[in-house]
């Protein structure tokens, strides 16, 4: 079996019992010396519906930065259903269920922010470790994204939240520093924005 296939089948293999598959680091090590074939169960992961934690994180180890673009792409594409869903599903709540939640909330102590921390989708978490692992490998491939980075902020609570900024140019920086000196920007987006600034070392 060629090892893109062996990929494509650890790929369902995990989709269907996640980290149960028998010998599942050792099908994965069998892709070694193959960049195409960890790329295609990164993408295979990435695209499922089992949250690939450690299993997508080290396959992303394998991958070139030309098939990263093409992962960076998938993820911000993600990224964006699931915020258009979860806006979706937000505005279908009845009064009554929004009233439940609040009460629980008050009970727990828990914020209206960290419930939906709680509730992220898997696959959110999946487009978010690609956006992490891309921060800290390949940033500058994430500059055309950079936009809607802060508007969908993945990894948000995440000490690398602003990573994806670094070694932007000070031409590309400068409609990030127009909106942090305009006086219609809310005080939360200027203090995000200047933090994403202090990330490009410029």
């Amino acid at each position: 079996m060629a090892k893109r296939d062996e990929a494509l089948s650890l790929a369902r293999d995990f989709e269907r019992d996640g980290f149960r598959v028998p010998g599942l680091y050792e099908r994965f090590w069998r892709l070694q010396g193959d960049a195409a074939a960890y790329f295609t169960l990164a993408d295979s992961l990435l695209r499922g519906w089992q949250e690939g934690g450690t299993l997508l994180k080290d396959a992303m180890g394998y991958v070139g930065e030309e098939n990263f673009k093409a992962l960076i792409a998938t993820a911000v594409e993600i990224l964006r259903e699931e915020a258009a869903e979860g806006r979706e599903t937000k505005q279908s709540k009845s009064a009554i269920q929004t009233e439940e939640n609040a009460r629980s909330d008050e009970c727990t102590g828990k914020s209206a922010r960290q419930r939906g921390r709680d509730e992220k989708s898997t696959r959110w978490k999946n487009a978010e470790e690609v956006i992490a692992a891309a921060s800290l490998e390949f940033a500058p491939l994430l500059h055309p994204y950079l936009g809607e980075l802060f508007k969908l902020q993945p990894n948000e609570s995440a000490y690398y939240a602003e990573y994806p900024w670094r070694g932007l140019s000070c031409e590309s920086s400068q409609i990030w520093r127009e909106r942090l000196a305009d006086p219609q920007t809310s005080e939360d987006d200027k203090r995000k924005i200047f933090s994403c600034l202090l990330q490009t070392r410029d």
